[in-house]
């Protein structure tokens, strides 16, 4: 056969059905479908095989020769007849092979078929040409169906290698995937548990696309769909608190990290932000971190209230002790004076004088005594002992009954008044507290007040209250100190060369409040003072 005739070699590739001897053609070259005189829709639509075509008396031995080289892995070689589509017989030649995968188990069958007809009909010697030149011809097409089947072969060979690399592949997306979904199952879970507070991301135009923690119900929000709210739609949050935030939010735009304390509902709540960038490092959000510390402030407060005593405690005895070496050291010299004084008046005689020291005596002992008293009341306040016991009794016979007290006391030619309207006023009251109160502004008046001066109390009624007024014609307060002369240790500039400790009206007010009253004073300047109080007639 010349070179040239390889042109009409016909080659197919065939897949065997499941049981039968037909081999279904996956692909026909147009040689093939021209020696045939079918066309490809005849193979490929209406199911034509290409053992329909062998004749009969051919078949068996056809296919058993392939199944004997198929089983063993062999060339085949075979001759036989088929029928073309127009009835003229074909004789023809076929040499093929199995393709095996990497299990040894055949995927496919290679077929390559010649037409010989026209051979068959030259003499003998054109036959033995033929045949040897076919057999040339075989042993190259035997070449290249090894170069074919090893490229198969290797491509089947990549194909397995990039399968594995695909299932590796994917295998590592699937870890990958399982780490993101724990980590943003993490992210969640401490978000939504965040606290004693919430976290909570703003976008650029201030609204909320996230907020989470064990506090976002006080806040407003329902539940975590209800994210989509305005800053300025937060109920509850005052308008100083949402400029607060909104500045610290521009600034964490800017890329700063602040830190501010805002109120909301009776809480305190320290807020950190932070600037929250996209895959272009610039900043798309905000996260901010709101940490209720209410109780830490709460702490502090008494921590610092605590200290504030401690320092007013500190502050007292300094003062105190300041004070008791002035207050103490006159009147205690004066008794010492009096009574040498009176040790050498023992003759008779002399009685007026003696009297006079003692009177000079006894007059800087209740001093003393009253100085003592204060602290002593100052001190019970200080840790919070003294509570209001009201009892009930006549305001105006207990009012006159310290009036008479005071008549020891007074200074020459000065008088003490109490008008009053009504014959009796029972209150319910306490009875020590309010012998303190009237005892101490009784005495204020006095000292402060000169000789031949008159001193008024009034006492009224109205609705469910009581007002008494202590009116003096003494010295007056400056205007500018009347608000401060209720601070412990104040004491008026006017009053530099009178004794007292400063503490008087001070325990005053204390003591009034504690009955549920209140005290103020008008005063002016050399010409008096008034001080008036509101009690309850009864306290709760």
């Amino acid at each position: 056969m010349k070179l040239d005739t390889l042109n009409t070699t016909l080659t197919s590739l065939f897949f065997r059905t499941k049981n039968d001897k037909d081999w279904t053609a996956e692909y026909l070259s147009e040689s093939c479908l021209k020696l045939t005189g079918y066309t490809s829709t005849d193979f490929t639509k209406k199911r034509i095989h290409l053992g329909h075509l062998i004749l009969e008396e051919d078949r068996d031995r056809v296919w058993n020769t392939i199944q004997e080289a198929l089983a063993n892995k062999q060339t085949f070689y075979l001759d036989y007849h088929i029928k073309h589509k127009n009835g003229n017989l074909k004789s023809l030649h076929e040499q093929g092979q199995g393709i095996y995968d990497k299990n040894s188990t055949i995927i496919a069958v290679e077929r390559f078929i010649q037409d010989v007809s026209e051979e068959k009909k030259t003499d003998l010697q054109r036959i033995q040409n033929t045949t040897e030149k076919l057999s040339n011809y075989a042993e190259e097409l035997e070449n290249t169906v090894q170069e074919r089947t090893n490229e198969f072969k290797y491509i089947v060979q990549k194909l397995t290698e990039s399968n594995l690399n695909l299932e590796d592949q994917i295998q590592e997306t699937r870890i990958a995937e399982s780490k993101v979904l724990h980590s943003k199952f993490l992210l969640e879970n401490i978000s939504h548990n965040f606290p004693k507070g919430f976290v909570i991301v703003f976008d650029l135009n201030f609204k909320i696309i996230l907020v989470e923690g064990e506090e976002v119900i006080d806040w407003g929000f329902k539940d975590t769909e209800d994210v989509r709210i305005i800053l300025d739609d937060i109920l509850g949050l005052t308008e100083t608190a949402k400029e607060k935030i909104k500045l610290n939010i521009e600034e964490t735009l800017k890329g700063k990290h602040c830190s501010f304390e805002i109120e909301f509902n009776n809480q305190c709540y320290l807020v950190n932000t932070t600037p929250l960038m996209n895959l272009e490092n610039k900043i798309e959000q905000i996260l901010m971190v709101y940490n209720n510390i209410t109780l830490q402030k709460n702490v502090e407060l008494e921590i610092l209230n605590t200290l504030k005593k401690e320092q007013e405690l500190s502050e007292l005895k300094s003062r105190f002790i300041s004070m008791a070496s002035h207050e103490f050291r006159t009147p205690l010299s004066a008794i010492l004076s009096s009574a040498i004084l009176i040790e050498k008046l023992n003759a008779p005689g002399k009685e007026d004088k003696r009297l006079k020291h003692v009177s000079k005596i006894r007059s800087n002992v209740k001093n003393l005594v009253v100085i003592l008293n204060d602290f002593l009341s100052l001190s019970k306040l200080q840790e919070g002992k003294v509570i209001a016991q009201p009892s009930l009794f006549d305001l105006i016979d207990f009012s006159k009954s310290i009036v008479e007290e005071m008549e020891s006391v007074k200074k020459s030619g000065q008088a003490i008044h109490l008008k009053c309207e009504a014959p009796k006023i029972d209150v319910f009251l306490d009875h020590k507290l309010m012998q303190h109160v009237l005892f101490n502004l009784l005495s204020n008046a006095i000292k402060y007040s000169e000789e031949g001066k008159t001193i008024v109390v009034k006492i009224k009624i109205e609705n469910d209250h009581v007002f008494i007024a202590i009116i003096d014609e003494g010295i007056g307060i400056p205007k500018e100190e009347i608000e401060h002369m209720f601070q412990r240790f104040y004491r008026a500039n006017n009053t530099t060369n009178i004794e007292g400790t400063g503490l008087g009206l001070n325990i005053v007010k204390q003591y009034t409040e504690l009955m549920g009253g209140t005290i103020k004073i008008e005063s002016i300047l050399n010409v008096g003072s008034t001080f008036n109080i509101q009690l309850p007639l009864k306290m709760i």
